[in-house]
Order: structure tokens, then C-alpha cells, then sequence
């Protein structure tokens, strides 16, 4: 279920990119997968004459019962999100933006930071979803996965990724959407009506509102006349 919750996360986080929606640079928090720790990414400075941008940044990570486990200072994106590893030891941040030089950044609590670059993905261009000022380089319909020490990343050119947090290390599955889906993909689909269909609603009772806002307003008029 919990998967399931990512999902419909990352399309509303998509609708907003397809909107190219401004970085928030607020402090956001994240859940391991099985709750047993959390962390934060705020701002470490009480410097608030600089934009969010300038200022410094700090990852803490604490177990279940609010016991701090480990920190480390930390460069945001502006966006929240990323995945908590369950040992609590590394924070995976995913870009939604296709920046060559930038796609994955690991940040781990024994190691230094790993980065992955967009560029080692090998994306053709023509794979790439354009929005109003930036591309799309991550397949819509499956949530980046971490188990273990495991990111699975399937890319919009439906190549299926398999990384080693520990190391940085990337390999190209052999296995196709289908498989690494499984039966989640009814699933997936129900969870693609229930955003069509809010969405539908949202634009119906917009419609309805402007249609009353208008006849509103020509009983004003004639009113006055």
C-alpha cells in the first residue's frame, strides 16, 4: 500500500513538473520504508537575510524514538523528497529534472557523497519529455524502489537501472518494466484513474464556479440598468 502512496505522490510531484512549479527551499522530512528511522533536511544557520539558496543546510537522521543517529551538512535541491534507507545509514535524493550532470546524489552516514550523473544514463534525446523549461527523464509510471542497498531507477526509455548505494555502482537489468512491475500494475493503473478522475472533478466544479460566477454577474448588471 505504502508503494502505492509513492506512486500517486510522484504523478501529483509530476503534474507540478509538467507545470515546471518553483522550488520551495522549504525543510522537509523522510520516512524510512519501514518506519524505524526519519530524517530532516533544514536549514542549519538562523541567517535570514540570504535567499534559502544561500544559506547552510543540514541532514539529520534519528531512529524512531527521536534519538538523533547521524548527521551531516547538506545541499538541497529546493525540492523535498529522496529515499531513507531502512538502516537509517543513507538518504537517496532523485532529481525529476534531466540535468546531464546531475540525476542521483546518495548521501551516506560512513561514506562520502556519491553523485550520479544524468548523462551516465544514456537517454537519447528523443526519449526526453519536454515541459516549459525543463525535461523529464524518469518512466511516469514506476517510483524510483530502494531495498537494501538497492535503487531500482526505470528511465523514460523504459531501461530498467539497478544501483549500488554503497558504491555508486550501475548495472542495466535485463529484465523488463513487466517483470520488475509485477502485479502492482492493476494497481498502478487504479491509482492513474483515481488522478484522472480528481482531476476531471476539479475541472468540472471549476467550470460549474465560473458558469455561476457569470450569471452572478449579469444579474448585477441588468440589475443596474
Amino acid at each position: 500500500m505504502k508503494k502505492h502512496i509513492l506512486l500517486l505522490s510522484i504523478i501529483i510531484n509530476y503534474s507540478f513538473c509538467y507545470g515546471d512549479s518553483s522550488p520551495s527551499w522549504e525543510p522537509y522530512k523522510v520516512i524510512s520504508e519501514n518506519g524505524e528511522y526519519f530524517c530532516w533536511v533544514d536549514f542549519n544557520d538562523n541567517d535570514t537575510d540570504n535567499y534559502e539558496w544561500e544559506r547552510k543546510w543540514i541532514l539529520k537522521v534519528y531512529n524512531k524514538d527521536s534519538i538523533l543517529f547521524w548527521q551531516k551538512e547538506y545541499q538541497p535541491t529546493g525540492y523535498s523528497g529522496g529515499r531513507l534507507s531502512d538502516d537509517g545509514k543513507k538518504l537517496v535524493y532523485i532529481e525529476f529534472w534531466y540535468f546531464p550532470s546531475f540525476a542521483v546524489k546518495i548521501t551516506s552516514k560512513d561514506n562520502q557523497d556519491i553523485i550520479i550523473k544524468g548523462s551516465e544514463f544514456n537517454i537519447l534525446e528523443k526519449f526526453l519529455i519536454e515541459t516549459v523549461s525543463h525535461k523529464l527523464w524518469l518512466y511516469l509510471y514506476y517510483y524510483p524502489q530502494l531495498e537494501d542497498d538497492t535503487l531500482t531507477i526505470i528511465t523514460i526509455d523504459e531501461k530498467i537501472w539497478i544501483i549500488d548505494i554503497e558504491t555508486g555502482i550501475m548495472e542495466l537489468s535485463e529484465k523488463n518494466y513487466w517483470e520488475v512491475s509485477g502485479n502492482e500494475y492493476e494497481m498502478n493503473m487504479l491509482c492513474l484513474v483515481a488522478i484522472s478522475v480528481i482531476v476531471a472533478g476539479m475541472s468540472v466544479i471549476k467550470t460549474i464556479g465560473n458558469v455561476r460566477r457569470r450569471k452572478l454577474f449579469l444579474k448585477i448588471k441588468y440589475k443596474k440598468r
